[in-house]
């Protein structure tokens, strides 16, 4: 486990070749993780599936909103 923070992600691409408009295909996503045994000046890359990323993202969104306090009328 990593602390939460601002992490860096990659995402490596190809063209699709054979269309009519110039279109990219997602090959991999990837995290920089800071290295936890050598210390942060070290850092580890570190592959991930987009959708365990979309579910990390989702999850920090709805423990980061703002709460909303509702106003009743008199």
């Amino acid at each position: 486990m990593h602390p939460a923070g601002d992490y860096k992600i990659a995402q490596d691409e190809e063209r699709i070749e054979g269309l009519s408009w110039l279109a990219y295909r997602r090959t991999a996503t990837y995290i920089h993780l800071p290295s936890i045994a050598q210390g942060n000046r070290l850092r580890r890359i570190v592959r991930i599936e987009p959708t365990a990323l979309a579910d990390l993202l989702a999850a920090t969104n709805a423990t980061q909103e703002p709460s909303r306090e509702r106003h009743r009328k008199p």
